[in-house]
């Protein structure tokens, strides 16, 4: 804000009412609005002052800081070729699921597990058995790591259209049908690139600001009066 100052700037009047204006309208009403500022110990002045400091020190970011970074395409492409671990889509499956809730008696529910299962080995219709015992939709699509590593095991073992025996969770019982799995997959270039030129600005801005804050603070004195 000093060095803000310092160089003339000044906020924009109209962004300063826009801002206002939006705080105002979080409120059910002016005096709820007024009610909220004087238990900050704020006017509307002071508001108004505190929304304009912040413009000010956001556009000299702005402009002293993020203006002179740049990303070339070239750091894009040199980034994601020395970091294509980073850019691997896991391998992951499509899964039909009956979950059955312990509620307040689990032993029921692991025996109607059993039987649904039992059904199903017998020939019964997957989906119909999700349609007449689940209590929560099927889990669609999963990667691997995102589930316990004993229930990911007996999943990403099925071959297509398999179906896994009950297996307990904390919360109840589950039974699984493999619709279709599909295999690690690295992410071409196109898909991440605006991604990776992000994290590049952003890796810059952090380096750059921390650079200006340090150089700042070198010009800075600071006197410590004792009382």
């Amino acid at each position: 804000l000093s060095a803000a100052n310092k160089r003339g700037i000044e906020a924009n009047r109209s962004a300063v009412d826009q801002r206002i204006s939006e705080t105002r309208s979080r409120y059910p009403s002016e005096q709820a609005f007024l009610s909220a500022l004087t238990a900050e110990g704020l006017t509307v002045t002071d508001l108004r002052q505190r929304i304009a400091d912040q413009l000010k020190s956001q556009f000299f970011v702005e402009m002293e800081i993020k203006s002179a970074i740049q990303v070339h395409p070239q750091e894009v492409t040199d980034y994601y070729k020395q970091n294509l671990e980073q850019f691997v889509r896991p391998e992951h499956v499509d899964l039909n699921s009956i979950f059955i809730p312990y509620g307040d008696d689990p032993q029921e529910a692991r025996e109607q597990a059993n039987m649904v299962y039992g059904r199903i080995k017998m020939g019964d219709d997957f989906q119909e058995a999700v349609a007449s015992y689940s209590k929560a939709p099927s889990l669609g699509k999963i990667a691997r790591g995102e589930m316990k590593p004993d229930i990911e095991e007996q999943i990403f073992s099925l071959k297509s259209g398999a179906v896994t025996p009950p297996i307990e969770s904390d919360q109840g019982v589950f039974i699984f049908q493999l619709k279709e799995k599909f295999p690690a997959t690295a992410v071409k270039l196109d898909e991440v690139k605006d991604q990776i030129s992000q994290f590049l600005f952003n890796r810059k801005f952090k380096e750059k600001m921390g650079a200006w804050l340090n150089e700042a603070r070198q010009e800075t004195y600071i006197e410590i009066k004792k009382m």
